[in-house]
């Protein structure tokens, strides 16, 4: 699909006369217009792999309304390119008669809609630490890219054992991890995560420890309400309410008592959430389906 402000006639007589037209389909209109982002995004979700080119107007301010518009669309492992960085590096004099320049074009909006990127990420169920170290490794990419130099995981988990904390002490990523030992409903422990949490401007929380029904609705009561809005509150296995003919027999939980009853329980209550289906719809396969809580308001 392809959006540009003005198709002229000639352009629009070429591509359809083109072998390929029948694989294209071109919106004439302001690619940050309403109207414009609702169809492409009724378009992108039937597509299990989607990748986004922005290359229209080149100032920040149009760039990261396109960022914010499409780069949601971009599936796991594809890509959002952004075009004529360049402009960035380029002499100031060229652009006189031009919108856009060194200081406002597309890179300065990258670097701004990295920023948007979480400050803190609030992971409940550590279990061996592996997880909180592949979210600091994402946080670390994302702060040479442009988002928070500081941004950290805070992670609680009840049993860390001591080969797996001497694991994570001595690992690269370990500055930007802070482990808390307990229950993540212990009272003291949700208190000082959420003071830090208040002092970020972008919070994503994981629930991913016990997974029984009251076990994740206390979860969520305490560490939804940290989540900033447009961004998730991620319920891991969901999965378990889908799982026919299988039994949890040394676990506490199971049909009917898991993380998506009591995410079904939690949403009955709160409208600050709503499950964002479209991550679902680009996944193979996922332990959380139904589990991603996009923060609304």
């Amino acid at each position: 699909m392809g959006v540009d402000i003005e198709i002229y006639q000639h352009n629009r007589e070429a591509i359809e006369a083109h072998p390929m037209s029948s694989r294209i389909e071109m919106i004439e209109g302001s690619s940050i217009a309403e109207e414009v982002i609702e169809r492409i995004k009724d378009v992108a979700k039937n597509y299990q792999r989607v990748m986004v080119c922005l290359d229209s107007n080149h100032t920040h301010d149009h760039v990261l309304a396109e960022l914010k518009a499409y780069a949601p669309l971009t599936s796991l492992g594809s890509y959002c390119v952004v075009m004529d960085t360049t402009i960035e590096d380029m002499p100031k004099e060229i652009f006189q008669n031009r919108p856009r320049g060194p200081g406002d074009n597309p890179i300065t909006a990258e670097w701004e809609f990295l920023k948007d990127n979480p400050h803190l990420v609030v992971e409940t169920g550590g279990a061996h630490s592996g997880s909180a170290v592949f979210f600091a490794s994402l946080l670390e990419l994302n702060a040479h890219a442009g988002g928070p130099k500081d941004a950290e995981v805070w992670c609680v988990e009840i049993d860390l054992r001591s080969h797996n904390r001497e694991a994570l002490v001595a690992h690269p990523m370990y500055p930007r991890v802070r482990v808390f030992d307990g229950s993540s409903l212990d009272a003291d422990i949700a208190a000082t995560i959420g003071r830090k949490a208040s002092s970020c401007e972008r919070v994503l929380v994981v629930l991913d420890s016990n997974h029984t029904h009251e076990h994740v609705l206390g979860e969520l009561r305490l560490y939804a309400p940290l989540v900033t809005v447009s961004s998730y509150c991620v319920v891991f296995d969901t999965v378990i309410e889908d799982l026919e003919g299988v039994e949890f027999t040394d676990r506490p939980w199971g049909r009917g008592n898991n993380p998506k009853t009591a995410v079904a329980e939690f949403l009955r209550s709160n409208d600050d959430f709503v499950v964002d289906s479209s991550i679902d719809e680009k996944l193979l396969i996922s332990a959380a389906p139904g589990g991603y809580l996009k923060r609304v308001k």
